[in-house]
């Protein structure tokens, strides 16, 4: 029961946490905290501070996103087998009560959800994507990066398997 309670109060923490990093004092309301990734102060006059472009995506942005998607598609792949392992074993299921890690790889699989997110929406809104695109984006991307994670190199590595848990835990940090 202890253990329960204290991760949800972990996960309410971090729920409740904002991208610099300290808790809302009970004036602010938590659903009207701006959580940008990389966040910038804005521009003083005579002051060089980067800021996000403003106006459309040209059609070249495009194709340069597309391009650094299949250039590193397969670096990535591989460098995320070399580290959890090659997936050559049988699909099975992740023992999620016998990995004796009291659920907090599920704290960290939504911890590093939500800042891949952040990251992502970020990098599109740097380079003229709208706010709300570059958000989508983001959140489709990290979703598909960590279920990549779960399925298929966990899924069929026979020292993991995939997590249900995992998952849940990766949607939640993405949403």
């Amino acid at each position: 029961m202890m253990r329960r309670l204290s991760m949800l109060l972990v996960a309410l923490g971090l729920a409740c946490g904002s991208s610099e990093g300290r808790i809302p004092n009970p004036t602010e309301s938590a659903c009207h905290l701006h959580t940008y990734a990389y966040q910038f102060t804005p521009i003083m006059a005579g002051e060089n501070h980067p800021a996000v472009r403003e106006g459309g995506a040209k059609w070249y942005t495009y194709g340069a996103i597309g391009a650094v998607h299949l250039a590193s598609a397969y670096p990535a792949y591989e460098h995320l087998t070399s580290v959890w392992g090659q997936p050559v074993g049988k699909f099975h299921l992740k023992h999620e009560t016998a990995d004796y890690l009291a659920f907090s790889d599920e704290v960290s699989h939504m911890f590093i959800s939500y800042k891949l997110m952040q990251g992502i929406s970020s990098a599109y809104r740097q380079v003229g994507i709208s706010e709300s695109s570059a958000r989508l984006a983001g959140v489709v991307e990290a979703a598909l990066i960590m279920t990549a994670v779960e399925f298929p190199v966990d899924a069929y590595n026979p020292d993991q398997g995939l997590g249900i848990t995992d998952l849940v835990a990766d949607y939640m940090g993405v949403g």
